[in-house]
């Protein structure tokens, strides 16, 4: 079971996996139950989108500003100190900066960093993913976390958000995991949407072609880092050798997997050192 899992998720890195990354997501899981036959999840009342929205309202009326749209060009230091960003609006001054893009793009984005920090991000490698939502008429099982194991269906399982949170209709999320170079990636979107809906019609052989009501097909090149043995003496600290400058994406939970939670813990502790 774990080996087709992993090989779904991680192809070629399958076998680097770190035990620790691992253990902690069996971990994670094995906690959510009160027996073992028993799972009990929670949710935020209205989904992300309130901690989101509640997020906008505070800095906002701490008088911050979110631009929307505005790709960082270049995080610009001088003397080992950060002086601010550089983006298509020129350049904007800043006491602090704190970086959360993913880890391969940040070299290139901070050149003022030392040769070794940026050595150790771009050694950082990445899985990708193609994120398929589909809205249903019926739902597919009963349950909100369905694994799949199957050699003739090549995704690792299917989440119906609609069982864990009350909806309208019924929401299925399919991720295909993979590296960006891999064929597969790029193809249309119309191609995985018609080949995650044959296997949700064999696992519920009631669902037909009309209880399809529409998809949607989002790409990540960086979705999940890959997280080998040693992997915790891989990454940099989170405080960069650039005064006022701190950089953190999802590898740096580590051996905790990509979560709300961990963002929130690690977000509280970077700026607590502002």
């Amino acid at each position: 079971m774990w080996k087709r899992l992993l090989d779904l998720k991680f192809y070629e890195y399958a076998e680097d996996v770190s035990a620790a990354w691992f253990a902690t997501r069996i971990k994670r899981v094995g906690n959510s139950r009160k027996s073992m036959f028993q799972e009990q999840l929670g949710h935020i009342g209205g989904g992300s989108q309130t901690l989101v929205d509640a997020l906008v309202a505070a800095i906002e009326a701490k008088g911050g500003a979110i631009h929307l749209g505005t790709p960082v060009m270049e995080v610009v230091s001088d003397g080992g100190t950060v002086k601010g960003i550089r983006s298509q609006k020129g350049m904007e001054t800043f006491d602090h900066v704190i970086s959360t893009a993913p880890t391969p793009l940040v070299s290139r984005m901070i050149p003022g960093l030392t040769d070794a920090e940026k050595a150790a991000y771009d050694a950082i490698d990445n899985i990708g993913c193609v994120c398929l939502v589909m809205k249903l008429k019926k739902p597919v099982t009963e349950h909100f976390w369905v694994n799949v194991i199957d050699d003739e269906m090549e995704i690792p399982g299917l989440i119906e958000f609609s069982n864990l949170r009350g909806m309208l209709d019924h929401v299925v999320y399919v991720p295909y995991y993979m590296p960006v170079t891999h064929p597969k990636f790029v193809k249309p979107d119309a191609f995985f949407a018609d080949e995650a809906f044959g296997y949700v019609k064999r696992i519920n052989s009631a669902i037909s072609e009309d209880d399809l009501i529409g998809y949607h097909v989002g790409r990540l090149k960086h979705a999940q880092p890959i997280c080998g043995p040693g992997f915790s003496r891989r990454i940099p600290e989170i405080q960069t050798s650039i005064d006022g400058l701190q950089v953190a994406d999802t590898c740096f939970y580590y051996p905790e997997d990509r979560g709300i939670s961990e963002s929130v813990r690690v977000a509280k502790e970077m700026v607590a050192k502002i």
